[in-house]
């Protein structure tokens, strides 16, 4: 059974350094997809890319049941990726074997700068005292910023400029989110700091790399805020059927804690006016 897999897997990520809210979620991924094929007493050996486009397909399924209307395809996607890492060390385990995940690429494996990039690492472990999965993502970006933007034989001083380095973050930014490029510009930050501390650079290219603006309101909000909140009670204070529907809508989602999904399935016969209860079906545990 997969079950039994996920507490070592969830102990793993724990051992690498991964954060609480990223534990919380791929142990939510992991239980789902082993209770999935659990359920259906599958095999280790049956275990195959073919399962996970099956459970792919029953998530879509039990997100329309649940919340009325079908799943996106980005949290559809979003799901699955999530389960990934879980299938990964599954596969490293030797548990299922047909998952052909390629071999992740080295950071440190650049040619001409393996020593340089193994000092670093060093100087992230020993001096700043980074965990292993903050230290594996400085290496990705600097391994990408060495194999992209030097040249061989190892010349800094001749290869880094503020315009070789801004052209390598423009270069990024095509492909990545506000947020992920605002890492990668701190990664490459804090590794000049470290190349003219060890005096491999003349002067402290870092300052060159000035902090761009992340708008706050460029992304849809996670949560609403207490004013946005009254506003939309005043903007449904008449009483007309609309505003009273509307009203309610909000009490639900606002006051009771109700989903979107939840709400839409609600039916005259799950009010019990005598006793103020309201029944939900298919509630969300």
């Amino acid at each position: 059974m997969l079950a039994e897999y996920v507490a070592p897997f969830l102990f793993r990520l724990q051992e690498r350094g991964y954060a609480r809210p990223s534990i919380d979620r791929y142990r939510a991924a992991a239980r789902g997809f082993a209770t999935y094929v659990d359920r259906r007493a599958l095999r280790r050996e049956q275990v195959a890319p073919q399962v996970l486009e099956a459970y792919a397909r029953s998530l879509a399924r039990s997100f329309r049941r649940h919340q009325g209307c079908p799943i996106s395809s980005d949290y559809r996607e979003q799901r699955i990726q999530a389960v990934r890492p879980f299938l990964r060390y599954l596969t490293a385990q030797g548990v299922v074997t047909h998952f052909p995940f390629p071999q992740r690429r080295d950071p440190c494996a650049v040619p001409g700068y393996e020593e340089l990039i193994a000092d670093y690492a060093r100087f992230l472990r020993e001096h700043r005292g980074l965990r292993p999965s903050s230290i594996d993502v400085h290496l990705l970006h600097v391994g990408g910023f060495c194999r992209n933007v030097l040249a061989l034989p190892p010349d800094l001083k001749r290869d880094l400029s503020p315009s070789r380095i801004y052209r390598h973050l423009s270069a990024r930014a095509r492909r990545l989110a506000p947020g992920s490029l605002r890492q990668v510009q701190m990664v490459l930050r804090s590794f000049l700091r470290f190349l003219h501390l060890t005096g491999r650079l003349d002067r402290d290219l870092a300052p060159c790399l000035v902090s761009f603006r992340v708008w706050s309101l460029s992304r849809v909000p996670r949560s609403v805020s207490h004013e946005d909140l009254e506003r939309a009670f005043r903007d449904t204070a008449g009483d007309t059927h609309r505003d009273l529907r509307d009203r309610a809508v909000l009490l639900l989602l606002a006051i009771y804690g109700l989903r979107i999904g939840e709400v839409a399935r609600l039916r005259l016969e799950d009010i019990d006016w005598r006793a103020e209860q309201l029944a939900v079906r298919g509630r969300k545990n």
